[in-house]
């Protein structure tokens, strides 16, 4: 059985559709856990009505505590050999499970391809992974050891995304770092630490050129924004880093794989400040932002080569400190 576990916070609008594309599908050997986090919108009734006719589907309610509370409970829920993710506003193409259970074949992690798309689903974007197989203990070694960054690309998890949804996963080897997961309770880079725990606790893993799940492009709605200021950031920062240093002790890894975190967890960070924030607020951040010595180390070795044309861009403006042109881009594009 797989079981699939989605996050849900206020996402009447799209639950529905997200739940009803995984039952679209000639494969039937499968539980949905939908889990609604203290939603105060129509949400929660919308799924027990649509339960009432699918029994597949299972339903938890709490009160609003996060994304990484809301995959620890469904998680605990869940009675699959396998587990794998949705957002709450994306959806699956109707053969997606049968797909992805002619690929598992017996392997701890199945990595998949995706698609990103517009609210209505428009296609916007195609990501084909390369087909790799890692079937050994010595393979996986490897495979972590170039993670995060190979040769410090501008974009983290080159060979295996940070997304949780594009994994499936042997509920055993969650299981066994959930604790640990649920310990860090991140509010943003969750998935980077469950991506993380869950490699390096893995014997083999396929990556897959197979693209079924959509991806949509809007603000997320299974929790709510942290972006709020340039002091948590930096507190975002050190608990990560605290994070890495003891997983890289752990799993006997070179810490230097991760030296461009500041950098990568404060341009995104910024990216996603200067939405909900004034030009001066915004200004400020940066100004802060580009005197801080791990930012401006990581900044040295990025190299966003083989990355897309927008994040080529973004890099080189950041490089330069064109605070006005990023600005403009992210608030307004």
């Amino acid at each position: 059985m797989i079981s699939i576990i989605i996050p849900c916070y206020n996402a009447e609008k799209t639950i529905i559709r997200a739940i009803s594309s995984l039952e679209n599908t000639s494969f039937n050997d499968y539980e949905i856990i939908v889990v609604n986090d203290g939603s105060t919108d129509n949400s929660r009734q919308l799924i027990e009505d649509y339960s009432k006719t699918h029994q597949r589907v299972k339903l938890i309610n709490q009160k609003n505590s996060g994304v990484t509370i809301s995959i620890s409970n469904g998680i605990r829920h869940a009675s699959g050999e396998y587990l794998t993710f949705l957002d709450s506003d994306d959806f699956v193409d109707f053969d997606y499970l049968s797909r992805v259970n002619n690929e598992l074949n017996g392997r701890d992690i199945l990595e998949l391809s995706y698609r990103l798309v517009d609210t209505e689903g428009k296609l916007l974007q195609t990501n084909i992974k390369q087909k790799q197989e890692f079937n050994t203990p010595d393979d996986m070694k490897q495979l972590i050891n170039k993670l995060y960054f190979d040769n410090h690309s501008f974009s983290g998890f080159k060979y295996v995304s940070i997304y949780k949804w594009t994994k499936v996963i042997k509920t055993d080897i969650v299981l066994k770092i959930l604790n640990e997961y649920e310990k860090e309770n991140f509010t943003l880079y969750e998935d980077m630490c469950f991506i993380l725990l869950s490699v390096a606790n893995a014997s083999s893993l396929k990556i897959s050129d197979y693209c079924g799940v959509n991806y949509v492009q809007q603000a997320k709605t299974h929790s709510r924004s942290h972006q709020t200021s340039y002091e948590d950031l930096l507190k975002l920062r050190q608990k990560l880093n605290s994070f890495l240093d003891v997983y890289c002790k752990t799993y006997q890894l070179d810490r230097s794989v991760f030296d461009t975190i500041d950098f990568d967890v404060s341009k995104f960070y910024f990216s996603r400040y200067i939405k909900s924030h004034s030009f001066k607020e915004s200004k400020l951040f940066f100004k802060n932002m580009k005197n801080d010595d791990g930012y401006k180390y990581g900044q040295k070795l990025t190299n966003p080569k083989g990355e897309s044309f927008k994040r080529k861009i973004y890099c080189f403006l950041l490089k330069h400190n064109c605070f006005l042109l990023i600005y403009l881009t992210f608030k307004y594009l």
